[in-house]
């Protein structure tokens, strides 16, 4: 069976009706308003509205009952605030927007009884839905939460994440009481809003419920009952139960390389699919399917469904971690450059590469919690962003090397070690070798010989090679740099020295 990537004609359908009835934002040449209804709660309350104008413009025919935070203005954007006080009867008026000869209705409702919202498109809500009241129908495509209700509804414009569902006395935490699952078409509506960069509808009122005609019941991988399926690949197998014509399936394109039919089985309304899954080369991956049947009217009903996929770890460096695709695993040495002010969870590392990483919240798995600035730490996670910043996510600490602050007369004493790192501060001696960063490093207590310095933790081959002469470091300048106590030919040394940081001057 081919895989091919489709919308469903169902979804299809809801788009055509979104676009004829959604409240679109209407374009004059001289003046835009970011909505042309607005609608304020019956207890007394405010909406604000975005005026976009060409020049001067002026609002008139306001009624009294009707308060704007500003009824003028001058050309650019600027937000305007409808407010009402509480009211006992419905009260609607047509208000003019006035801009350079141009017009702009805008209607205004504060309805005592329930109003019909139109319907927008998650795409819409998305863009534009923040601190508004919307309206959506879709398809549930995954719950997260079966007790508050957080879940996901898709239109084929996009997705939107619902955070709470109330019940049909309008009471939360009682999800499960409305019998919804995933492939069903859902009406709702709620208050829109941006969390943490994501758009959510707060606490919907359910309008409707459509029950799919096909619903996946369970999803097994290697014969188990998971959604996890290893990076070395496996078999997934989907359990079916199908009320409509037949069933077939979908999958995207991007997933065309990575899935092959294995059998298909059918028995009355139960059907079964089995797919082999490749073995995954890159990162952490999630695999969507999408089966579909029709009723004897030919409309089309469907049932996502998804799986996990592990990625392999690639052992690399933070530069080339920050230049990956969002999703890959890696594995990270590097030490400590700075700490988060509240979360000790949460630091910056660096490596010999010169890059700098945000870990984010990693966890530390049977290794001592005393990371600090300074220590040498071995991560694993993934490659994620958040807005503008690139993050490593589902982090874990493998390995914590300790790093004491020490003079040199303290690391002449020490014993030789190459597990114990010390950070040193002094002055740069005599350079015996520009290349390799041999050197003499000289405080109050003493000088100890530096046999190379690195640019920075896990430099090896080449990268090992003219940091002195690159960074312009030279005699006389002060260093702080970390390394182990080891000793060659009865003299002592520091080995695996990195530089740290050179000081900056008083």
């Amino acid at each position: 069976m081919k895989l091919r990537n489709i919308i469903p004609a169902l979804v299809a359908g809801l788009t055509m009706l979104v676009s004829c009835n959604d409240d679109e934002a209407t374009y004059l040449d001289s003046v835009r308003v970011s909505q042309s209804i607005v609608s304020l709660p019956v207890e007394g309350g405010d909406t604000a509205i975005t005026v976009n104008a060409n020049s001067a413009w002026e609002f008139k025919n306001v009624p009294d009952w009707l308060k704007l935070s500003k009824t003028t203005g001058e050309a650019g954007l600027s937000e305007v605030k409808f407010s009402a006080e509480a009211t006992a009867t419905t009260r609607e008026a047509i208000i003019k927007l006035m801009c350079a000869g141009d017009s702009q209705l805008i209607k205004v409702m504060q309805s005592y009884g329930k109003v019909e919202l139109p319907i927008s498109t998650c795409a819409d809500v998305n863009a534009n839905g923040a601190g508004k009241t919307v309206r959506v129908k879709g398809i549930c495509t995954s719950i997260a939460n079966t007790t508050y209700g957080n879940w996901y509804i898709s239109d084929g414009t996009g997705e939107v994440y619902i955070y709470g569902t109330l019940d049909a006395s309008g009471a939360e935490k009682n999800f499960a009481s409305l019998g919804i699952e995933v492939g069903d078409i859902i009406d709702v509506e709620g208050p829109a809003k941006l969390y943490n960069g994501t758009m959510e509808l707060v606490n919907v009122t359910v309008n409707s419920i459509e029950k799919s005609l096909v619903k996946v019941d369970s999803v097994y991988v290697n014969d188990e009952k998971s959604d996890v399926v290893p990076a070395e690949g496996g078999k997934v197998t989907v359990f079916l139960t199908c009320k409509g014509n037949g069933v077939d399936y979908t999958a995207s394109a991007e997933n065309e390389s990575i899935l092959s039919i294995r059998s298909i089985s059918t028995k009355g309304t139960q059907s079964v699919y089995t797919f082999n899954v490749a073995k995954n080369e890159g990162g952490d991956r999630v695999v969507s399917l999408e089966f579909n049947t029709t009723d004897n009217n030919g409309k089309q009903y469907s049932a996502p469904t998804k799986f996990n996929q592990k990625g392999s770890i690639i052992a690399g460096s933070c530069k080339e971690f920050n230049a990956a695709e969002k999703g890959t695993n890696y594995r990270l040495s590097g030490v400590v450059v700075k700490m988060h002010e509240k979360n000790a969870n949460c630091y910056y590392i660096r490596d010999w590469s010169g890059d700098t990483v945000y870990v984010y919240n990693a966890k530390a798995v049977a290794i001592p919690e005393n990371i600090k600035a300074g220590s040498i730490v071995t991560v694993v996670g993934t490659r994620d962003a958040y807005k503008e910043t690139i993050e490593m996510t589902n982090s874990t600490v493998e390995d914590v090397k300790e790093v004491a602050v020490a003079t040199v007369a303290e690391m002449l004493a020490k014993e030789d070690n190459t597990n114990a790192y010390f950070m040193v501060t002094g002055k740069i001696g005599k350079i015996a070798n520009e290349n390799y960063g041999n050197l003499d490093l000289v405080d109050e207590t003493g000088t100890i010989y530096v046999y190379g310095l690195l640019s920075g933790y896990g430099a090896t081959g080449d990268a090992k090679k003219g940091f002195i002469k690159a960074s312009g470091l030279k005699e006389g300048d002060t260093i702080t740099l970390i390394g182990y106590k080891t000793t060659h030919n009865g003299n002592a040394q520091i080995g695996g020295a990195f530089f740290w940081n050179k000081a900056v001057e008083e």
